[in-house]
């Protein structure tokens, strides 16, 4: 008798060290949406699965409010998602090697652009990257902007400006102050993509305007005087990215256009203009 009773005693033991060792934590979260792409300013409904790869049914409480870091260029802030059904879908049981999932509703950020990027703040999932589609700046009344994103929402055509040519500034270049050098460079897309031109014909968002503009400036002079400076505007056609299926090259594009470059000099004998293909 004391024997089975020991013998149970150690079942009970075993039992209750497994169902302990068996919680939230064995669970795979894995964070999805059906929407190919989201609006700015809208809403995206995020899918939350549930796997459970063990062999005992675990209970999972997830909170009426979910934190949830986005990402958009170079802004990370943290947006609160609803849980759909509130507290009545918050508990839920995951069964023993099944699945179970619930949805959330994240308001997408005014200020997005081209891609953002979703991860659970709380809770360990994957980071989930959707495309951005932006709308009209009228309805963005109401929508809480950062600072630093306020020009580009205003001023809508810096979307298309963009960096060109490399750009620096290089003080004491051999040999010395007086040939410091420097360069800024900028291109322009004629046409936006998601405009009504470009969806009639794709072809016509390559098209850009470019300007670069390198100049020596002497430092060392009382008067600080530029020595030289060239003007480079240009109209190109660009063509970024061609999939060519050869897995040694890893990017690929085409650029082709006309440059014209001065210093700028006239006179009666003026710098002789170059201008290229």
């Amino acid at each position: 008798m004391l024997k089975l009773i020991a013998e149970f005693a150690f079942v009970q033991i075993v039992v209750l060290i497994i169902s302990a060792s068996v919680g939230a934590d064995d669970l795979d979260l894995i964070l999805s949406t059906s929407q190919n792409t989201v609006q700015t300013g809208g809403v995206v409904i995020l899918d939350i699965h549930l796997h459970n790869p063990t062999d005992d049914q675990i209970t999972f409480e997830l909170p009426p409010t979910l934190p949830c870091r986005v990402i958009s260029g170079q802004t990370s802030v943290v947006i609160n998602a609803d849980l759909l059904g509130g507290d009545a879908m918050s508990r839920l049981d995951v069964p023993a090697k099944g699945f179970a999932k619930r949805q959330c509703k994240l308001s997408v950020p005014a200020y997005a652009k081209e891609m953002i990027q979703i991860r659970l703040e709380a809770i360990d999932t994957n980071t989930l990257t959707i495309p951005v589609k932006k709308m009209f700046p009228a309805t963005l009344v109401g929508h809480q902007v950062p600072l630093d994103q306020g020009q580009t929402l205003a001023q809508s055509y810096l979307d298309s400006l963009s960096v060109h040519q490399p750009m620096y500034f290089l003080p004491g270049v051999d040999p010395g102050l007086e040939q410091t050098k420097f360069q800024f460079s900028f291109k322009y897309r004629l046409f936006n993509p998601d405009g009504f031109l470009a969806e009639k014909a794709p072809w016509v968002s390559g098209l850009h305007l470019g300007y670069t503009q390198r100049s020596i400036w002497d430092l060392k002079s009382d008067s600080k005087p530029f020595d030289d400076t060239s003007y480079m505007p240009e109209l190109f056609y660009l063509l970024p990215k061609i999939n060519l299926n050869v897995a040694r090259i890893s990017a690929f594009g085409i650029q082709g256009g006309f440059q014209h470059e001065s210093n700028g000099k006239g006179g009666m004998i003026p710098a002789a203009p170059i201008s290229s293909i």
